[in-house]
């Protein structure tokens, strides 16, 4: 798939509209049922309230002073993913989705405190992933029997999404993924054509080496040092063209498990690197962008890799 063709969207909000959508997604999530608390996402909203009235205030440069820029960028983090959902779910009165969402609510505020208990991100992700498919006007179905199903081309493609925690652990969750995948794909009614994909959010990880030591530089911004993960660059087509690089070399540090043979069918993947930017040419404008890329696995047929360019060239749509 040529890279040449591809051109993320730029998802940039004012911070005004960021705050009116996450508090329109918060009612909802408060209204649906089993829903009884908030939990983590109150300290998102509070966060996003008080980044709005340093702006107001024409305060900006205590921002980063008052939450630091891990903590703003968990906070845009979880906050963009809950507005991506709250779009393309907010008419589902599921309990599958209810149910989902109640546990997404649970957890640590940040990442630093989460440690093994992963449930709440990992599900958000699966939500995450839907609302993206939902965006690309694909039909989506929740969880029976894999985490996704979604249609393309008269075509069940059934997805395990996992969410990579460090650089050692993404062979493994390939494999993991690729097993369960197998098992469900056995138990598809013969009538219907059907491909596993992989679904894998790198984001946690794109920038770091085999060690988990980042690989890149961390910027200063003023007087704060921001983290290795942030693209700092002086304006978009540089921050597309860095972000387009570190995932490039991020694939080739992992080749090897991105190219596992994997059981029939198991045929592609797509990585989901939701990755912060910050325009430092003296605007500070921060933003959350999504970069997917889809590719074929190993073994895939003939068949199952012009299926899987012709969903590249889908999306292409909603990028161009």
């Amino acid at each position: 798939m040529s890279e040449a063709d591809y051109r993320p969207k730029i998802k940039k909000q004012s911070q005004a509209k960021t705050l009116a959508e996450f508090d329109s997604a918060m009612d909802w999530l408060e209204k649906l049922p089993g829903v009884s608390s908030i939990g983590r996402f109150q300290t998102y909203r509070d966060n996003l309230s008080k980044v709005f009235r340093l702006i107001l205030e024409n305060r900006t440069d205590q921002i980063l002073k008052q939450i630091s820029p891990p903590e703003f960028i968990e906070t845009h983090f979880e906050a963009n993913a809950l507005i991506e959902v709250w779009r393309q779910f907010q008419t589902d009165n599921s309990a599958r989705l209810a149910e989902k969402l109640r546990r997404v609510v649970g957890g640590q505020p940040y990442t630093s405190a989460e440690g093994k208990k992963t449930e709440p991100r990992d599900i958000l992700f699966e939500l995450e992933l839907a609302a993206l498919l939902k965006e690309w006007s694909l039909p989506v179905d929740l969880g029976d029997p894999t985490d996704l199903i979604f249609e393309f081309q008269n075509t069940a493609i059934l997805c395990e999404c996992k969410r990579v925690q460090n650089p050692n652990a993404l062979d493994g969750n390939l494999q993991e993924a690729g097993s369960q995948l197998r098992k469900r794909l056995a138990n598809q009614p013969q009538s219907k054509v059907s491909l596993g994909m992989i679904g894998i959010n790198v984001s946690k990880i794109v920038h770091l080496d085999a060690s988990g030591t980042p690989r890149y530089p961390s910027t200063f911004y003023g007087k704060y040092l921001l983290p290795p993960n942030i693209v700092a660059v002086q304006n978009q087509h540089e921050f597309w063209s860095v972000v387009k690089q570190r995932l490039e070399s991020f694939m080739a540090q992992h080749a090897r498990a991105l190219q596992r043979q994997f059981s029939t069918n198991v045929a592609g993947y797509l990585l989901f690197y939701r990755v912060p930017g910050m325009n430092i040419s003296g605007t500070g404008q921060m933003s959350v962008n999504t970069y997917p890329q889809i590719g074929p696995l190993r073994g895939a047929t003939p068949t199952e890799d012009q299926l899987l360019r012709d969903l590249h060239a889908h999306l292409l749509q909603y990028y161009l």
